[in-house]
């Protein structure tokens, strides 16, 4: 099985990419931008795309089986500007 993680570079997405590889025959490609890092080791079965979620349509997501999308774009100042707060 071939599974897609958004966002697989996030402290969620780390985790999950490595439960998955440590507990499944399963390969896996991470797609993140890395703006924060890359904190995932090699792994023979883990494939890096560095791409911004806004250009999945560029993606052929044919080839994948299962897709966990976590991708968001954080820690956004713009999210400050909201004057509605609760």
């Amino acid at each position: 099985m071939s599974i897609l993680i958004t966002g697989g570079c996030g402290y969620v997405g780390t985790k999950l990419t490595q439960a998955v590889l440590d507990r499944s025959p399963h390969r896996v490609t991470v797609l993140d931008t890395m703006w924060f890092g890359n904190h995932l080791p090699p792994h023979p079965r883990l494939t890096l795309q560095p791409m911004d979620i806004r250009q999945i349509d560029e993606l052929d997501l044919s080839s994948y089986e299962a897709v966990f999308h976590l991708a968001n774009i954080a820690n956004d100042p713009s999210v400050e500007l909201n004057t509605y707060s609760s």
